[in-house]
């Protein structure tokens, strides 16, 4: 009789852990009893409960002239729940729980369909920054190496593979807002566990993420900046300031920027060098160009250094052709010009004839008397000369071929007055330069160089 008790009592233990075993853990935490929310499917009012993982209580269900109830689980994977309400959430997810519900006489009421959502435990949840800072402008030719204005964080503290590209319900709880209308956010995600927001606008903001429920802030700044210029021609033996503007709140309330931020380089220290100011000191004859780097952007400056007396040759012709015309007839005469009689009289000025004292020559004679003189550079306008950045103001450049029958076919004449900086190639490593002219005409075909 002793015996039979005796295996009696085990099997009604066996029958418990066997039925209950599956909600025992040790790393589980344990919640009061949840009295489930209903939802209105009809007027849409979705009211959503929630679980964290690994978390383990009682359900409880309301339904009118039910005493008693059972439950049932739509998707065991999710969360498990047996007849009596007692669930264990297994993973993060979102499932149906249904109940039906029964009277005093154990007759069937009615069902209600509940909603359940199982978060990760997110207490812990934190990023690996709480600011940053990035950089924008619309100057054509700067490099950026962020144009979208990402910023990437690493998030900890939550033991769970998130995921909102590939996983719905992990986007749905995944929101972002910024405290500044003027700092939009115009695309976030997460995946395995890495964080990544883009911006626009330009302003500070406290920026929130909600992580299944779990706030966390960090601040964003989001800054304008400009350059003054990015070509500059100086005479050897002198100095020239950079000078980059900051908005800090928009593109128009522009201020100095803090030298702080700013690093300054030159690619030809031999012609120019640049000290932590942005003031630009001169050394020789020739180019280079500063590299100007706040953050994420990188501008440049083509400084062209040529003599003192080929920077007034310069200015003396751009100072002629502002207020002339054009015209062959009356090339020599006070308020006209065409290209060889600009040349002549500008260099006239500083006693440089081209063998003519009293007369503007032909472009095609000028091009011969320097050319004569050992005065011819090597190779064209285009190609080297640009890429390697040869030419120097106030060198002379003559299309050729032109078939008029003069000399090696030209029919003008053009002064250098420097390099136009359009921006960088290889990642902000190589330079993209085009000339630039004292007149509008320019040169764009096969031209011979020569230096006075």
């Amino acid at each position: 009789m002793k015996i039979r008790k005796s295996l009696t009592k085990f099997f009604i233990m066996l029958f418990i852990v066997f039925c209950f075993g599956g909600f025992t853990n040790a790393k589980e935490s344990f919640a009061a009893n949840l009295t489930l929310k209903t939802t209105d499917i009809k007027n849409k009012i979705y009211k959503i409960n929630t679980v964290t993982i690994r978390e383990r209580g009682k359900f409880k269900a309301s339904i009118v002239g039910a005493r008693q109830y059972k439950f049932y689980s739509a998707d065991s994977s999710v969360l498990i729940v047996d007849e009596l309400g007692n669930y264990r959430a297994k993973k993060v997810g979102n499932v149906k729980i249904i109940a039906r519900g029964y009277n005093e006489n154990g007759h069937f009421v009615d069902r209600q369909v509940y909603y359940v959502n199982v978060y990760p435990k997110t207490e812990s949840a934190m990023l690996n920054t709480n600011e940053a800072t990035l950089y924008t402008t619309d100057v054509g030719s700067a490099y950026n190496s962020n144009p979208s204005n990402r910023v990437k964080f690493k998030i900890s503290g939550i033991n769970y593979n998130m995921n909102t590209v590939q996983k719905k319900f992990d986007a749905a709880n995944f929101s972002v807002i910024s405290s500044n209308p003027n700092v939009k956010i115009e695309s976030k995600k997460v995946e395995s566990s890495w964080g990544e927001l883009t911006f626009s606008g330009v302003g500070n903001s406290t920026i929130k993420i909600n992580l299944f429920g779990k706030k966390i802030y960090f601040k964003m700044h989001l800054y304008y900046v400009t350059i003054q210029d990015t070509t500059k021609t100086v005479a050897t033996g002198t100095s020239a300031s950079i000078r980059l503007y900051i908005g800090k709140n928009s593109q128009k309330a522009l201020e100095n920027i803090g030298l702080s931020r700013v690093r300054f380089g030159s690619s030809r220290a031999s012609v120019a060098t640049v000290n932590r100011s942005g003031i630009v000191s001169t050394k020789k004859a020739g180019n280079a160009i500063i590299a100007v780097k706040v953050g994420n952007l990188k501008f440049g400056v083509a400084v062209s250094v040529t003599s003192q007396v080929m920077l007034q040759c310069i200015a003396n012709a751009k100072a002629i052709y502002s207020v002339s015309t054009y015209s062959q007839a009356h090339r020599m005469e006070n308020g006209y010009y065409d290209c060889s009689s600009l040349v002549w009289r500008a260099y006239h000025l500083l006693g440089y004839n081209f063998g003519s004292l009293y007369w503007a020559p032909t472009a095609a004679d000028i091009a011969r008397y320097l050319v004569n003189h050992g005065k011819q550079l090597p190779g064209m306008v285009f190609g080297d000369n640009i890429s390697n950045y040869k030419l120097q103001a106030g060198d002379l450049a003559f299309p050729i071929n032109s078939g008029n029958g003069r000399f090696m076919g030209i029919n003008h004449v053009e002064i250098f007055e420097g390099y136009y900086f359009n921006g960088f190639t290889n990642n902000g490593k190589g330079y993209l330069l085009s000339p630039r002219w004292v007149t509008a005409a320019g040169v764009d075909s096969d031209a011979i160089v020569a230096r006075p």
